[in-house]
């Protein structure tokens, strides 16, 4: 299971090219200096109310959008069959494939930022067939946070057949896994495993969840998930983590604030051999909670 584990997030890692640093990093020295800047509001988002993918601000990893890249692509379709809010929402589709990966992602470069804390909101809807999206342990994921190129997200979402995995691996990557890991799946690691949404994952309904981090490589991160199902007027509190980094570093790859990461939502899984797909109708990263909240309605 470990080497199973090690192998799929490497595969993680070839979806997105790292930046090269000269500066070299160790085991014992990951954690900067905690670093503070004033932002507010809505840093940046996507409601698709435009009725199409804005490519001045976002790129895209799908075959029928600019720069397909590594495995094979689905596809990214605006639609009106499937809404929560306004008049579009995004679907997701992933072609059955038996030997290779299948994704299709929309992705926005941001700095690795230090120090701050992000709130991300973000609406799901998962179809009346939903299904274990591969036989393979991680399920799809449908969002990863502050990609590094390192190896796979180090805050990111992994929906299965009946939950939505918050997973976190952080901290020193030695070539074959992260210093800490949530665990995914029917993968266990050594914190504790994290339900975003828990069982049983309704079908046919939105989702809106709001995942806050704060970004450290130190002691000092923090993992917080809220989840409601639209309509409701409460916010249930799924996650929350506290005393480890949600940032990753590796001997080549120092943690510094101002190397260029991205935010990717969509869904990427392991081989499969039936098709998949779901719908996110809404997205933003914001610098404040009550942000968070206004990009979902």
């Amino acid at each position: 299971m470990r080497r199973l584990l090690a192998a799929s997030l490497i595969l993680v890692a070839s979806f997105s090219a790292g930046i090269a640093v000269a500066a070299a990093c160790s085991r014992g020295n990951g954690p900067q200096p905690r670093e503070r800047e004033s932002r507010s509001g809505v840093l940046y988002g996507e409601n698709w109310e435009k009725g199409r993918l804005d490519t001045n601000q976002w790129g895209a990893q799908c075959n029928n959008l600019p720069q397909p890249t590594f495995a094979t692509r689905g596809s990214f379709t605006l639609q009106q069959a499937t809404v929560g809010q306004g008049r579009w929402a995004a679907r997701f589709e992933l072609p059955a494939d038996a030997l290779r990966p299948t994704a299709c992602e929309v992705i926005h470069d941001r700095r690795l930022d230090l120090g701050t804390d992000d709130y991300y909101a973000l609406a799901l809807s998962f179809p009346k067939d939903w299904r274990e999206p591969s036989r393979v342990f991680w399920g799809l994921l449908i969002a990863q946070f502050n990609y590094e190129g390192i190896t796979g997200p180090p805050v990111g979402l992994a929906a299965h057949r009946d939950y939505v995995n918050l997973i976190v691996g952080s901290g020193f990557f030695d070539g074959v896994q992260t210093r800490w890991y949530t665990g995914n799946g029917v993968a266990r690691g050594n914190l504790p495993r994290l339900y975003a949404i828990p069982r049983p994952l309704e079908r046919e309904v939105w989702h809106q969840l709001i995942v806050h981090v704060r970004w450290s490589a130190g002691s000092d991160g923090e993992v917080d998930v809220l989840h409601r199902i639209r309509g409701q007027q409460r916010w249930k509190r799924t996650v929350r983590l506290r005393g480890y980094p949600t940032v990753q570093w590796s001997r080549t790859r120092p943690a510094l604030s101002v190397l260029g990461t991205t935010d990717k939502i969509g869904a990427y899984r392991a081989h499969a051999s039936f098709p998949v797909s779901i719908v996110n109708d809404g997205f933003c990263r914001a610098a404040t909670l009550r942000a968070a909240k206004h990009c979902l309605r």
